[in-house]
């Protein structure tokens, strides 16, 4: 995840990849041209996911404060904006298997309240989203590279997702590597390790 305004959890962001990655492209008919991408259902999704981070920051700041029992108000302006593009996804073309992938851990649902309670309050544990400062993207940079499994074709999704995910966040994703011995995290300045790893299906 990365720091600051833009504190959008790692989880969102491979719903993003998982998505576009995975979408099929519509084809115009003879005479218009060549094929182009479904436009209205990646805006739709990348909607949905802002507004999901939002909420699920807003969760979090809950859990922190409540009692036990406790529950976050389902009304707020954060809540209602995500159940809107919540219902919005039900009205573009995504698959069964997309869907079920968008909507799991969704804090606006009972089942996604709960795994966020559940990491904030680590006495019950299940790994979801977390909430650890030190396990942030320094500076919002993520560097990332491809294993040798990735095709050309997979690797230009890739970077339609990454191209995507950019313009709406202010995450920044860099190529990792280690050509002079310096890898890219300390030539940058990260103060970790950390890359991400595509790599052919969910891995």
């Amino acid at each position: 995840m990365v720091e600051g305004p833009c504190n959008y959890h790692s989880d969102l962001l491979n719903l993003l990849f998982t998505y576009v990655t995975s979408s099929p492209t519509k084809e115009r008919g003879e005479g218009q041209g060549g094929g182009v991408e479904d436009e209205g259902s990646e805006g739709v999704v990348e909607a949905y996911i802002l507004a999901r981070a939002a909420a699920q920051r807003e969760v979090e700041e809950f859990y922190r404060e409540a009692d036990p029992g406790q529950k976050p108000d389902p009304n707020t302006e954060a809540m209602l904006i995500l159940k809107y593009w919540r219902d919005q996804l039900g009205k573009v073309s995504l698959s069964p298997k997309q869907l079920k992938e968008l909507l799991e851990g969704d804090p606006g649902l009972d089942e996604g309240s709960e795994q966020t309670k559940r990491e904030v309050h680590p006495s019950v544990h299940r790994r979801s989203i977390v909430v650890n400062e030190r396990l942030r993207w320094t500076k919002a940079i993520v560097p990332y590279l491809y294993l040798d499994s990735i095709n050309d074709w997979q690797a230009n999704e890739i970077q339609r997702a990454i191209q995507s995910y950019e313009r709406f966040t202010c995450a920044r994703f860099v190529p990792w590597e280690n050509k002079t011995g310096i890898p890219t995290n300390d030539r940058l300045g990260l103060g970790h390790p950390s890359h991400l790893k595509f790599v052919v299906g969910r891995g």
